[in-house]
């Protein structure tokens, strides 16, 4: 198993970037040097958070 995270995730069950193993682990998410704690979605390569 890998700690890479994935280039998009949801916090949507209905999202097909949903992955509720992943989102159990524990994510943390740091956008423009700021940590998040409301992310719905992300996408590292398009370089935007959802909130």
């Amino acid at each position: 198993m890998t700690d890479a995270l994935p280039d998009r995730l949801s916090t949507n069950p209905k999202s097909p970037h949903y992955d509720e193993a992943l989102l159990a682990r524990g994510v943390g998410i740091r956008f423009n040097g700021q940590e998040k704690t409301n992310v719905e979605e992300y996408c590292v390569s398009e370089g935007w958070i959802r909130v």
